[in-house]
């Protein structure tokens, strides 16, 4: 996994955790969290360090993705 996609997952995990804090029903709740839960195991290799993330193709990733990927260290 690349570290741009890496915080891009990141970043959805967020959203989709405010999201289920909003949700009107609690059947949308349970929806968001199922979907949080499911990218949360996708990652969790590379959060644990079992896995090492790959350098995106450009070096100069943006400052928000370098600071995800610091943040997930």
């Amino acid at each position: 996994m690349k570290r741009s996609e890496f915080s891009r997952i990141l970043r959805h995990m967020e959203h989709v955790r405010e999201a289920s804090h909003e949700a009107e029903t609690r059947r949308e709740e349970k929806r968001l969290i199922a979907e949080y839960n499911r990218m949360s195991l996708a990652i969790r290799p590379y959060t644990t360090g079992a896995e090492k993330l790959e350098e995106d193709a450009d070096p100069r990733a943006s400052e928000g993705e370098r600071a995800a990927w610091a943040a997930a260290r």
